[in-house]
């Protein structure tokens, strides 16, 4: 026996498709994945694969795995790694949240540092630093548009979520400049610098 049986990189999108008969890999990796040291984890039924699974190698062009099985024979197989464009990060970012954020109203957008998209409830951002997509919506998304958006407080570090030891219904998002605190009582404001590295501390908003 010489078949690879799994093939799997860290953080790819979807699942890695092998094809048997002709004896080829495919898979594809997220937007703006650096594929020049990627580090596959490779099953296979033979004896040894080389290159080994765990060792980084570079996916720029198709790449040759070789099987060897315990009577000394080999099967070769080539492997090819895609990136996806930008439509399919924010489509996996959209699918996660379970199209929570309703139909798209604007194509993708770049600006420094990342890229947007805009939804019917709100907009979804990347994050270059992090390379990772973020919700912001309703009256947080306002009030981080109106006081400078990326420009003043940079991307977007976390989609919305509960305030820590906050009142029940506050949320929150975080962004590279401060974080923005929404309640029904106070509506939205920012907190940013020496004031914000206080703020967790306290027990309740």
């Amino acid at each position: 026996a010489k078949a690879i049986t799994a093939f799997t990189v860290f953080r790819q999108t979807g699942t890695t498709t092998i094809n048997e008969s002709a004896h080829t890999i495919t898979l594809t990796m997220p937007y703006n994945t650096v594929v020049t040291g990627l580090e596959p984890t490779i099953v296979t039924t033979g004896a040894s694969v080389a290159p080994s699974s765990g060792v980084a190698h570079d996916f720029t062009t198709p790449q040759t795995y070789t099987v060897t099985a315990e009577d000394a024979s080999t099967q070769d197989y080539t492997v090819t790694v895609t990136v996806g464009n930008a439509e399919a990060l924010f489509t996996a970012k959209w699918n996660a949240l379970g199209g929570a954020p309703g139909d798209a109203t604007g194509a993708v957008t770049t600006i420094t540092g990342g890229m947007y998209k805009n939804y019917v409830n709100g907009r979804l951002y990347w994050n270059q630093s992090a390379n990772e997509v973020y919700w912001v919506h309703g009256a947080i998304l306002d009030k981080y548009l109106v006081s400078g958006g990326p420009q003043a407080f940079g991307l977007p570090t976390s989609d919305e979520s509960p305030v820590p030891n906050g009142i029940a219904s506050a949320r929150m998002n975080t962004f590279t400049g401060g974080n923005i605190y929404w309640s029904a009582a106070t509506t939205a404001h920012i907190v940013y610098g020496a004031i914000l590295n206080k703020y967790p501390s306290l027990t309740a908003t």
